[in-house]
């Protein structure tokens, strides 16, 4: 649609001055003001983010083939397919890895989801196997009862390439900017830590009212 619009801008911007009749002339003023409008929207669609501020705190139990991870995990996290950013390896964590790594990110209005692919890589000049992957729904951080500027801790359960469970991922993070106007109800009336749920075949976080555990939610 932008495309389109972007050529027919220009087209009557070229032939604008071959124009005789004062009515051609007049729909191609008032074509031409719409467009420059509709672009202007456009521009603005694509422009206006948000900052994410994500810290990936650990993970817990990764395995692959059935096997305990030994070493060198690492997260992905992405906002979309063409931006993202990866936590540094951890060498001697195994299955347990820890990073506290904390990642800024644009995020785009229009993001539904932020993915975090947690992946581990064999030997200082091997090739890099997934070990799991969880999608972060933006409205699990957004529109709640916490304010999207505070830190808010969650865990995921983390799933292999056949989609089985495999480990936990704990993260915390926040929009240092609001993405539009929130409720900002004590996180208490939500009455604690609730079960895991799935919206369409996306399992959401659960919120850690009491700060980052250091045993599973899942267990």
């Amino acid at each position: 649609m932008k495309f389109l619009c972007v050529c027919i801008y220009k087209t009557l911007l070229r032939n604008d001055h071959f124009l005789s009749s004062a009515v051609v002339s007049q729909i191609s003023i008032g074509t031409l003001y719409i467009l420059r409008i509709l672009l202007s929207l456009f521009v603005a669609m694509e422009t206006k983010s948000s900052t994410l501020e994500i810290t990936i705190l650990s993970a817990e139990d990764l395995r692959i083939d059935n096997k305990p991870v030994k070493k060198n995990a690492f997260v992905v996290v992405s906002v979309d397919a063409f931006n993202g950013k990866a936590t540094r390896i951890d060498g001697e964590g195994g299955s347990y890895p820890t990073w506290n790594d904390k990642l800024v990110m644009d995020m785009p209005m229009q993001t539904r989801f932020i993915t975090l692919q947690v992946k581990y890589r064999k030997g200082s000049s091997g090739g890099e196997r997934t070990v799991g992957v969880a999608r972060i729904p933006v409205t699990d951080f957004v529109g709640g009862y916490s304010p999207e500027t505070c830190l808010q801790y969650l865990s995921y359960r983390l799933r292999d390439p056949k989609g089985l469970k495999n480990g936990i991922i704990n993260v915390c993070l926040r929009l240092k900017e609001p993405l539009h106007n929130c409720s900002s109800q004590a996180a208490a009336a939500g009455g604690g830590v609730g079960a895991g749920r799935r919206d369409f075949g996306v399992v959401t976080g659960i919120p850690i009212w009491s700060g980052y555990p250091s045993n599973s939610l899942f267990r």
